[in-house]
């Protein structure tokens, strides 16, 4: 009984390899084109960009009013806005559904809230795009 010759198993052995390399490549190919279509999707989304100008805080009312402003040049809505502690416990929050014009500043309610002065507060409003502003203030009563 004969087996294969030396010179033919080698070329077998390179022909499978070179075609599990051609497999590999088109799969990863494959994925790499994917992650690419996602991130330019992620890319065509326009960003939300927005900051909070002003505050104040009625203690009567026990309402924060946010003044935030919008810098980009879409229409933006709020999906939250809330007042935490520095350790991030949540003193209040609402969901505002609030339109922001471009290059416009709207105010926000947050009602609920029972501030302490002298003590640091962190004010945040989000966005339906996944915008994010924050500022960290200090609550002190007017004289």
């Amino acid at each position: 009984m004969r087996g294969i010759s030396p010179i033919v198993s080698t070329i077998l052995m390179v022909a499978i390899a070179i075609a599990a390399a051609i497999v590999l490549y088109y799969i990863v190919m494959g994925v790499m084109s994917q992650q690419q279509a996602t991130l330019e999707e992620q890319a065509s989304k326009p960003f939300d960009q927005m900051s909070i100008d002003a505050w104040s805080y009625d203690s009567g009312a026990n309402t924060v009013t946010l003044y935030v402003r919008n810098m980009t040049d879409h229409t933006i809505t709020l999906s939250a806005a809330m007042v935490t502690n520095p350790d991030g416990t949540v003193v209040c929050q609402t969901a505002p559904g609030t339109s922001i014009q471009p290059h416009q500043t709207t105010s926000v309610q947050v009602t609920g809230c029972t501030l302490t002065a002298g003590n640091y507060y962190d004010l945040k409003v989000t966005s339906t795009n996944n915008g994010v502003a924050t500022k960290r203030v200090l609550y002190q009563t007017s004289p």
